[in-house]
């Protein structure tokens, strides 16, 4: 349900909860015969006029206090007066007048406890005090406050809703003896009649304050799940909490896992946004929500240890930190301070932990994003590192040639490289001034010293540190005695070290695996070069072999498909190493075995490609046998030597495969055939890890790709039931199943039905789209699951036996279809194949997924908004069904003039009048108001208007007709609902009106002289109570006298400090203008009634009727005062 329509529905359900109370108690009094006294009398009065200002004042808190205010001030003198109420142990006076001054709202901080106030909120019992000065010492506590002129006398009375004391009303005098206990008994009675109004506007008001904090979460949370910068997030969401909430500071703060550092990284308070604030894990709230990823929330900063103050925020009182986690991993803190103490409340707490969990996804996302898109750059900058090194045979050349690759690259600058010779390790190149002392000093290493350098010289091992100063191998270096962390790994060939690369950096923790692998895959492709110009520099008779080499390496690197480039490979090493057969195996670590991928030999290689065998101790001999499989049958050859050789293909010292060789004859290979195998090895080794990540890149495109395919299909479909067939068939197209089938979820009826499926029976197919499941486990499941699952045979979890039969499968995959956070259906199909594409299947079936759940939603969006469509135009013509009850022509009557003015606070309403002429001549006259709004009173006014003119057809005694009307109600409605009305029998001959009144307002009388009379008689409204009694009365108009008739909404129109226009500015309006027309009276009273409320929206219908007497003569005023008194003494 859309909040802001829960938040109507509060309103209108507590609205009607005490429309509903005042009537109960009402009604009981007077089966009682509770209204037998006068006292009782008052006190009915008293509720009524409090129940029906209430009413009109909407659950808006300072309204209702304001009319409590005015109720009081016809109980008590107010001169000293004030409606206080509790907020936890905050004391807040909404409405406070002293000595005849009224002064605006205050909150004492803490001060809900103390003096009497506290008393009476501790005990809910009213206090009444003759004199200060004599009672001081029996007074069960004393006033918190200190004054020059204390008061004398004074009352206090508990607000009571639900058992609890939710405030005071005091009103207080300098006399002593002011109040009498009537006076605390009727300011009781108020009290009990105002505090669940109070309490109920309460409640109403956090209502709104929770749905405009859920918009807010829900704009920011739009904002957030835009990938963008994270200076540019951070920016948004404080300013954004900042302005919509009003917090003194809004901070956000990221959490460094390396350095344990918590850091400043926007802030809504200017001058403590430019501070670049660092913090300890552990200091400060902050950090100490950092370190325990615990909510923090403190009313008082002042009593808590943790607190860290600082200037700039000089005025924070309470403070909350959030941790910004995901998957237990600590991101950062979401800080909020405020100048008031005790500032967050529950659903401060429930928004702010929102957030939180929002932002901290975004923060993950994004620096998942960064991390990529660094990785896919540092991917690039290895092949053209690998293209740039294999190509230089100058040993000089390439060492200074890497340095600048990895500064510029991987943004370094404390890079080393030494080449070993003999059992010493010498430093050829570097970067940094540090570098320029070390080649002039000619540092060098004993492979057996201490040290990082010496270590991997000397293992063959990379090693890495975080902590330089707490590793025992570690030995400071000239001019880097600031190094916190170092990476070192081996410049290498197989077993044979060739050299070191050295890396360090003032950062503590500051290399990652992620740096160690690149790394070290730049060191074998560096070894690679170094070899290669190795064998260049010392024998030119090798040229060719070095030229082939750099071919090979160039072929490689540039090569993105792995079968392309192992055959490249075996193509490119039968140039320069003889052999007679030859095969490269990639190792499977998920499967532990090797599969062949590429072969040569003096036979078809078809015959061992995609052979298998297990990563085991016979791994050599099983070489050996594929081996021969790829070579002629030649019995003259079965005495010849036959020489193997198998190479490990390495990659960052991780095995991806082996390169194994045969050579038949006397010739073995010899050590340089072994390095050339090795370096071939280590090539290919490369290159496959490249064509590898590129065919995961490429894979990631096609999904992309097919994804998109998906959403443009679904783009130019417009029916629900299109689109879900596009969708199952494009599943069977794009991720290799053979069944599919949609379900949509029905929330209400907790039922999964309307499908669509593909890949079944015709039968089947047609018999799945009128299935409905219910009352099954797997409905539970999808309800709290949000990943898919396999379900049915072997599972915990039972499939259907209906999809079971339909399927013909006794497992499916499960996939809930997710929107908004919310179930709309389900797809099912059969489990795809685990095998080298299963992730990419997965990855199109989560797509596939996501764009049914927003057909779905889509769908269920659009029914719900023509539905909304439907139910406006029904109220288009409802009003004007109603607009047809009202007179369509007013009656012409030679002296009178008449105008009338209706307009609904909704489309329909429950306001009507009507004249209706009756058999002797006369006019009945009319005006109602439904006990509510909308098609309900729109209906209920219908079957009021009809029973009236029934009821009048053959009565002229009004009040005769109104017990009839209510006889008629009772007998046709079984609704709750009832109406007041005001209705007279008019003789425009004599000017005589005789009235009755069922508790409507009573219209207006004003004489040609000024005077004014309010026509009232005793009644009750009708559609309640059987068997009522009412007053009838009797008034005569003279010439120039106005009768103005009107409903409340009127008098209790509000404008927007929440004064009503009430019953004073309808009769100062009429007042002013008496000596005009009908028509001018009514015209006026509208314009005063919208000037009065301004952009105020109506909140009540308004009707209003005016008859004026023209032409006759003048007539004695006294008979018109006699009539009238006369009838006062007859009832």
């Amino acid at each position: 349900m859309d909040t802001p329509l829960l938040v109507v529905l509060v309103s209108l359900l507590s609205v009607g909860a005490l429309a509903l109370g005042l009537l109960v108690g009402y009604v009981r009094g007077y089966r009682r015969g509770y209204l037998a006294t006068p006292a009782h009398l008052a006190d009915l009065d008293i509720l009524a006029s409090v129940g029906r200002a209430i009413l009109g004042a909407e659950l808006k808190l300072d309204a209702i206090c304001e009319i409590v205010y005015q109720q009081a001030n016809k109980i008590v003198e107010t001169s000293d007066f004030q409606i206080g109420l509790f907020e936890g142990d905050d004391y807040v006076i909404k409405v406070w007048v002293r000595h005849g001054e009224r002064l605006p709202e205050m909150r004492f901080s803490g001060q809900a406890a103390s003096g009497l106030i506290g008393y009476v909120r501790r005990t809910a019992q009213g206090i009444r005090v003759g004199d200060f000065r004599r009672e001081w010492d029996q007074l069960p506590a004393h006033p918190s406050y200190e004054s020059i002129n204390p008061p004398r006398s004074a009352l206090f009375v508990p607000l009571i809703a639900g058992g609890e004391s939710i405030g005071v009303i005091a009103v207080q005098s300098d006399e002593p003896e002011r109040y009498s206990a009537e006076s605390l008994r009727l300011m009781t009675l108020l009290a009990n009649q105002a505090a669940g109004a109070i309490r109920n506007a309460q409640l109403y008001a956090q209502a709104r304050e929770r749905a405009n904090q859920l918009r807010v979460i829900s704009e920011l949370s739009r904002r957030i799940t835009t990938t963008q910068a994270l200076p540019n997030l951070f920016r948004q969401i404080v300013t954004r909490v900042h302005e919509q909430f009003g917090y003194y500071a809004v901070n956000v703060f990221t959490y460094d896992e390396r350095t344990e550092i918590v850091r400043l990284r926007a802030s809504s308070h200017e001058e403590f946004d430019r501070r670049s604030l660092q913090l300890k894990s552990g200091e400060g709230l902050v950090g100490w929500c950092a370190k325990h990823a615990q909510i923090v929330n403190v009313p008082d900063v002042s009593q808590d240890a943790r607190y860290l103050p600082v200037a700039v925020l000089s005025e924070t009182r309470s403070e909350f930190c959030a941790p910004l986690m995901v998957d237990r991993r600590m991101l950062g803190v979401l800080d909020v301070q405020s100048n008031r103490p005790n500032a967050f409340k529950t659903e401060d707490v429930f928004m702010l932990e929102s957030l939180a969990g929002q932002l901290a996804l975004a923060i993950q996302e994004a620096l998942t994003y960064d991390a990529e898109r660094r990785q896919a750059e540092r991917i690039n900058a290895m092949a053209e590192a690998s293209r740039a090194v294999v190509s230089i045979l100058d040993i000089n050349d390439l060492l200074d040639e890497v340095v600048d690759l990895v500064a510029d690259y991987f943004g370094y600058d404390r890079v080393h490289l030494f080449v070993r010779i003999g059992d010493r390790v010498v430093f050829r190149s570097g970067s940094g001034a540090h570098s320029a002392r070390w080649s002039v000093e000619q540092l060098s290493y004993s492979i057996d010293d201490n040290g990082f350098i010496p270590w991997v010289a000397r293992t063959g091992q990379p090693l890495v540190s975080g902590d330089v100063q707490n590793d025992a191998r570690y030995v400071v270096g000239a001019g880097l005695e600031d190094s916190r962390s170092e990476m070192t790994v081996p410049i290498s060939i197989g077993n044979h070290v060739l050299g070191v690369f050295d890396i360090q950096s003032p950062e503590p923790q500051a290399f990652t695996p992620e740096d160690v692998t690149l790394v070290q895959a730049l060191a074998d492709t560096v070894a690679i070069g170094m070899r290669n110009a190795s064998l260049f520099a010392v024998e030119m008779r090798r040229r060719l072999l070095a030229e082939t080499l750099r071919d090979v390496s160039e072929a490689l690197v540039s090569s993105r498909d792995v079968k392309n480039v192992l055959n490249e490979l075996l193509k490119s090493l039968q140039k320069v190493v003889d052999h007679q057969a030859a095969l490269i195996a990639l190792l499977r670590p998920e499967q532990g075995d090797y599969i062949v991928r590429a072969a040569h030999g003096e036979v078809d290689a078809q015959a061992v490609l995609d052979q298998t065998f297990p990563s085991d101790d016979q791994t050599p001999e099983r070489l050996w046998a594929l081996l021969r499989q790829l070579q002629l049958p030649d019995e003259s050859l079965a005495e010849s030597a036959h020489d193997r050789l198998f190479a490990p293909m390495q990659f960052g010292g991780r095995e991806i495969g082996l390169l194994a060789l045969e050579r038949i004859g006397a010739d073995p290979f010899d050590d340089e055939d072994i390095k050339i195998i090795d370096a071939f090895a280590n090539q290919a080794a490369l290159a496959i890890e490249v064509a590898q990540l590129f065919a995961a890149k490429e894979e990631e495109a096609w999904v992309t790709s097919a994804l998109l395919s998906v959403a443009e299909a679904m783009s130019s479909s417009l029916e629900l039931a299109q689109m879900l067939e596009t969708l199952v068939s494009l599943t069977l197209m794009l991720v290799d199943v053979q069944r599919c089938g949609i379900m949509a979820w029905d929330a209400e009826a907790k039922r999964l039905s309307n499908g669509t499926a593909r890949g079944l029976e015709p039968s089947a197919a047609a018999e799945f789209r009128s299935l409905v499941i219910s009352d099954h486990p797997l409905l539970d499941l999808l309800c709290t699951c949000s990943e898919p699952i396999t379900v049915g045979s072997g599972t915990l979890h039972p499939l259907p036996e209906a999809l079971v039969r339909l399927f013909g499968m006794s497992t499916l995959l499960v996939m809930p279809l997710i929107a908004r956070g919310a179930l709309v259906g389900a797809m099912f199909v059969d489990p795809p194949r685990r095998d080298g594409d299963a992730n990419r299947r997965m990855q199109i079936l989560n797509g596939i997924a996501h764009q049914a759940a927003l057909a779905l939603q889509t769908a269920r969006l659009q029914a719900e908004s023509n539905e909304r469509q439907r139910l406006e135009r029904e109220l288009d013509v409802a009003q004007r069904i109603q607009r047809s009850f009202l007179p369509q022509q007013l009656p012409r009557l030679d002296g009178w003039q008449i105008a009338t003015f209706y307009r609904a606070a909704r489309q329909i309403g429950g306001d009507f009048y009507d004249f209706i002429p009756l058999k002797s001549g006369k006019w009945g006259i009319v005006i109602a108001d439904v006990a509510d709004k909308g098609v309900p009173a729109a209906l209920f006014m219908a079957l009021c208007r009809t029973n009236i003119r029934a009821a009048a057809f053959n009565r002229e005694d009004p009040a005769e007709t109104l017990m009839r009307v209510n006889e008629l109600l009772l007998s046709d409605s079984r609704s709750d609902m009832f109406v007041t009305v005001w209705y007279g029998v008019w003789d425009a001959v004599t000017g005589e009106i005789t009235y009755a009144n069922t508790g409507h307002n009573p219209p207006l009388l004003i004489s040609a002289d000024g005077s004014s009379v309010e026509l009232a008689a005793k009644g009750i409204a009708l559609g309640v109570i059987e068997n009522i009694k009412l007053e009838k009365r009797s008034c005569v108009m003279l010439p120039n006298d106005v009768l103005v008739a009107y409903t409340d909404g009127i008098t209790d129109a509000l404008r927007s400090d929440g004064t009503e226009f009430g019953l004073i500015g309808l009769h100062s309006t009429v007042l002013h203008h008496r000596q005009r027309s009908a028509t001018e009276i009514e015209q006026c009273i509208v314009q005063a009634l919208d000037h009065f409320t301004g952009n105020e929206p109506q909140f009540d219908d308004v009707t209003l009727i005016v008859i004026k007497r023209t032409g006759a003569k003048e007539s004695a005023r006294a008979t018109l005062e006699l009539q009238i008194a006369h009838s006062a003494q007859g009832t």
